[in-house]
């Protein structure tokens, strides 16, 4: 009798985590289509998105699509910066000389992960070069701009513990646009000279409307 309660315990509980992760997709397809995200990337964007990998950072990383390109897979922007790519706007710049690191570089430091084609720096400098030139590029990916989105959320988590702040949607924003190094104390500062916090502020509105239900 007690075998059976257990096995009925388990199914249940997995029968429950299935029904979870099916309405964190619906809901966020609800979502993306309502941001008219293109239909081309919208399923790339939801196999991926429901990742577990991502659940501490799933809001930050929808509100931050969101406000960086529509998500749009192939965006290139800033071009006096250096470039920055691809659905979060990564950015690329790594000096005049190519001898700095990049963000994108960064991200691949934090933790290569299941992703081989990142493990060779100077292949990830000619594929930057690529992606400046308008060209596709395996960095590209769906997967791996996700992977390096959450790594670049990460560290800046670990800037804004470690200057003594709490985990906050607006500092998440903050380190995102100023630089995963900024400074906390120019906070202030940043969110009164810019209209960004304001637009992500907007998204994660909506990333909470659709998403605290499902998570409360």
């Amino acid at each position: 009798m007690d075998k059976v309660l257990l096995l009925f315990i388990i199914g249940g509980l997995i029968g429950f985590q299935i029904y979870k992760s099916n309405s964190l997709k619906k809901n966020i397809e609800h979502l993306l289509i309502e941001w008219e995200v293109n239909t081309m990337y919208r399923d790339e964007i939801l196999n991926v998105i429901v990742n577990r990998e991502y659940r501490d950072n799933i809001k930050y990383l929808l509100a931050i699509g969101k406000v960086e390109s529509g998500f749009d897979k192939f965006a290139l922007g800033d071009p006096h910066a250096g470039y920055s790519y691809g659905y979060f706007q990564i950015n690329l710049n790594d000096g005049p000389n190519h001898d700095k690191i990049s963000t994108l570089e960064m991200a691949i430091r934090e933790d290569k992960g299941e992703y081989s084609e990142l493990a060779n720096p100077s292949i990830i400098k000619e594929e930057m070069v690529k992606i400046r030139r308008g060209e596709k590029s395996f960095l590209h990916d769906t997967e791996i701009q996700f992977h390096l989105a959450n790594n670049i959320i990460n560290i800046a988590k670990k800037q804004i513990k470690g200057q003594g702040y709490p985990i906050k949607s607006e500092y998440i924003a903050y380190m995102w646009n100023a630089g995963v190094y900024s400074k906390m104390s120019n906070f202030n500062d940043w969110a009164f000279s810019r209209n960004y916090l304001e637009k992500f502020n907007k998204a994660y509105q909506e990333v909470e409307e659709a998403l605290n239900k499902i998570f409360s």
